[in-house]
């Protein structure tokens, strides 16, 4: 059953359904505007998040090529004859494959950065 049945469809509207009606348009106003600020908060939060995420992708791929670079110097220096009785004893026994891998979140770790003054 309609919410107009046993009412003309031409009738005017009584003053409580008036005012039914207005606090109902007022309420639907109120929601859609409670909507559209979520969704701008939401849309606000993934781009920051979005951002963050590529410095982030940056930083990883900087730190990446830094790993390579100072594994690459370390490999030059593996056969030499200077004393590497410092360096952890693992690395001059890495193999490429150990180098492929080193990026995947399941291998060791086998060593700390340090700084370029030590």
């Amino acid at each position: 059953m309609s919410p107009s049945a046993g009412r003309p469809q031409n009738s005017p509207a009584g003053p409580e359904r008036r005012e039914h009606l207005e606090r109902n348009r007022v309420a639907a106003n109120k929601y859609r505007q409670k909507k559209k600020k979520e969704h701008e908060q939401i849309d606000h939060k993934l781009h920051d998040e979005a951002e963050k995420r590529e410095l982030l992708l940056s930083e990883v791929q900087i730190l990446q090529k830094e790993v390579w670079e100072l594994r690459n110097l370390i490999f030059q220096h593996v056969r030499c004859d200077h004393n590497l009785g410092s360096l952890p004893p693992r690395i001059g026994h890495t193999s490429s494959n150990d180098l492929s891998n080193s990026s995947q979140p399941n291998q060791p770790n086998r060593g700390t950065r340090s700084s370029p003054t030590q």
